[in-house]
């Protein structure tokens, strides 16, 4: 899973990535990437009519938008306690982040993935 966090507000941007990095997935076999943005609390009309339209955000209900409120570990917790998908890894980006898809999935189909971490530093 790659969870691309943004605000409420940044529409374009999930336009934009929507057009870019989703579309990269068709050169992987089906359902080797699953990709969702995920959005702090705050989502109004807008993003719920987005996520009616499009079905790839992940909302984060009791999350402010804020660094320090907690975000990440909301996410890590609602992927391992509540989506349906067991996934091999979870990935966390940015937006202003460019994933390659092919080289991430590549890399990370040659590795087990218990116990793993695969990152610029651990924690």
């Amino acid at each position: 899973l790659l969870g691309i966090f943004v605000t409420a507000a940044m529409t374009k941007r999930r336009a934009l990535i929507r057009r870019t990095i989703f579309r990269s997935f068709d050169s992987l076999p089906p359902g080797a990437v699953d990709a969702r943005f995920v959005v702090g609390a705050g989502a109004g009309v807008t993003v719920l009519a987005e996520q009616a339209a499009h079905g790839d955000l992940l909302l984060l209900n009791g999350t402010r938008e804020n660094k320090e409120s907690g975000k990440n570990l909301d996410y890590f917790l609602l992927v391992a306690e509540r989506m349906p998908r067991r996934y091999s890894w979870v990935v966390k980006a940015d937006a202003d982040s460019y994933v390659v898809v092919a080289n991430l999935w590549r890399e990370l189909s040659l590795l087990e993935p218990a116990d793993g971490y695969f990152g610029a530093h651990w924690p």
